[in-house]
């Protein structure tokens, strides 16, 4: 693989991180002020919000701060960007399943919906995030 891709390829997924990002927090925001200004309890539907606005927020910053300065990669680079991407793909798959966990034990132990939306919201962002680094690291051809 060519540099310039590799860096064209990275400057692409930091683009689409920065609409997720932007996304999550702009959806979790609304939903948030639509609540409060309905003056309405739901709490899976604000525990969801809560979720996209506090995964949002560090990875739209995150992507905005990098997506310009991309730097060309030679080959030990390259391979230590597809590690470091490996290991996030492990912790995401990890919160995939913290995430699932905690909606599954706040329905079966007190039915508490806060901790389904909350649990729902983690599995949401992690899948997407899952999703969105195994795709930059496929495209990586060693």
């Amino acid at each position: 693989m060519w540099a310039d891709t590799l860096q064209t390829l990275e400057q692409q997924h930091f683009l689409h991180l920065l609409v997720w990002g932007a996304a999550s927090v702009l959806i979790g925001t609304a939903a948030v002020l639509g609540l409060r200004l309905a003056r309405t309890k739901a709490p899976l539907a604000s525990h969801f919000a809560a979720q996209c606005v506090l995964w949002g927020a560090p990875v739209l910053l995150w992507a905005a701060f990098n997506y310009r300065s991309v730097p060309l990669r030679d080959y030990e680079a390259a391979a230590s960007l597809a590690r470091t991407l490996w290991l996030l793909i492990a912790l995401e798959a990890g919160a995939i399943v913290l995430g699932t966990t905690f909606a599954f034990f706040g329905w079966a132990f007190g039915r508490r919906i806060g901790s389904v939306g909350t649990g729902i919201g983690v599995v949401l962002q992690a899948g997407a995030l899952l999703f969105l680094d195994l795709t930059l690291v496929r495209a990586i051809h060693l």
